[in-house]
Formats: C-alpha cells, sequence, structure tokens
C-alpha cells in the first residue's frame, strides 16, 4: 500500500545572504520554490523518514535529504514541523496519514 504527498521544495537561504541583499529588511524575502511535485511512498515508510523518501524520490541527493526539515500544511493552518507530530519516529506515515 502506498500514499501520494503533495511535495514543496523552498530554498532556505543563509541569514548572511539576507543580510548582504538588503541589511535594512533582510526577511522581506520570498522564499524559492524549487519543485511543486507529487511522490508515492509506502505506507510502511517510518514517519522519521519522510521527508528524505520524498525528496530521494524527486531527485535530490542523500545529502540535501539528509539536511532537509519538512512541515506538515493542512489548508490555511499555520504549518506543523513533522517532528511535533508524533514522539513515535518509527510509526508508520499509514498510522498518522493513511486509513487503517
Amino acid at each position: 500500500k502506498s500514499l501520494p504527498l503533495h511535495c514543496v521544495v523552498e530554498s532556505v537561504h543563509s541569514l548572511h545572504a539576507f543580510l548582504t541583499i538588503d541589511s535594512r529588511q533582510p526577511w522581506k524575502r520570498r522564499p524559492n520554490i524549487e519543485t511543486d511535485s507529487y511522490v508515492i511512498i509506502a505506507a510502511a515508510t517510518p514517519w522519521s523518514e519522510i521527508v528524505q523518501t520524498a525528496l530521494q524520490r524527486l531527485g535530490y541527493s542523500q545529502e540535501v535529504a539528509n539536511t532537509a526539515r519538512g512541515s506538515l500544511i493542512i489548508k490555511h493552518w499555520k504549518p506543523l514541523p513533522l517532528e511535533q507530530i508524533s514522539d513515535n519516529p518509527a510509526i508508520p506515515v499509514s498510522g498518522i496519514l493513511g486509513d487503517r
């Protein structure tokens, strides 16, 4: 069994890059959206590996995938960091997002 995920990948610039662009308003710059696509994730994928798995399926390197962070966004709600959703990193993706 598998689940489709809508993935939006944004690049994050360093503080130094923001300050050299405009020192008066360093955080006004919009994020750079690199990818807006869907991936299929195996329902048994551990929750703690969802970001790395999705990024690898989108063609990103292992190095990029290992340093990435993810958030769950539902409609107009504030994004929720994935590590705050479950205390059990081994719970499968289906246990959180899927139909049982």
